[in-house]
């Protein structure tokens, strides 16, 4: 069940912007399925609420959500389209979350000739993690080798698409 609240502007068909604000309860709000070129895939209800916003040059995702019974989320690190980095678990202090992850997707993809979206995206998830979610770390697709995690606390995911993860 959900809510959903926005408007949508623009000036003559140009210069579009939104502001679109979802308030869930149980919802079903990700289902996708295994595919061998996906890199995330799972079933995902949650509470909470979202807002999307921007413009034509930017979209930014806010989101606060709390998983429901029946969450399972798969994450492949084996794809290639995955991470490089295979250090998987990172423990850090809540006073020095800021700033880490600083990463170097953009230089990446400029060392391969590959061109970034003209449009930024912003993504700022605060998930408020519990024993009825189930994160799926896939090692090795070939062989089914995983780690299956469950727990509670707060896990905050920002990324930004030319550059900025943690």
């Amino acid at each position: 069940d959900a809510k959903v609240n926005g408007e949508i502007s623009h000036r003559v068909l140009h210069d579009f912007k939104y502001d679109i604000k979802i308030d869930a309860q149980n919802l079903l709000a990700y289902d996708w399925n295994e595919h061998e070129t996906n890199t995330f895939w799972g079933t995902v209800y949650s509470d909470g609420n979202c807002r999307l916003w921007g413009s034509t040059d930017a979209v930014h995702v806010d989101m606060d959500m709390t998983p429901c019974k029946n969450t399972t989320f798969v994450y492949d690190s084996s794809n290639p389209m995955g991470s490089d980095n295979k250090e998987y678990i990172h423990f850090t202090k809540p006073d020095i979350i800021e700033g880490i992850g600083e990463d170097s997707l953009s230089e990446n993809k400029q060392e391969k000739g590959e061109k970034d979206s003209s449009t930024d995206t912003y993504l700022n998830f605060k998930i408020n993690t519990n024993p009825d979610a189930t994160l799926i770390v896939l090692t090795d697709r070939k062989t089914g080798d995983n780690m299956s995690l469950r727990g509670s606390g707060p896990l905050h995911v920002n990324y930004y698409n030319k550059g900025k993860f943690s």
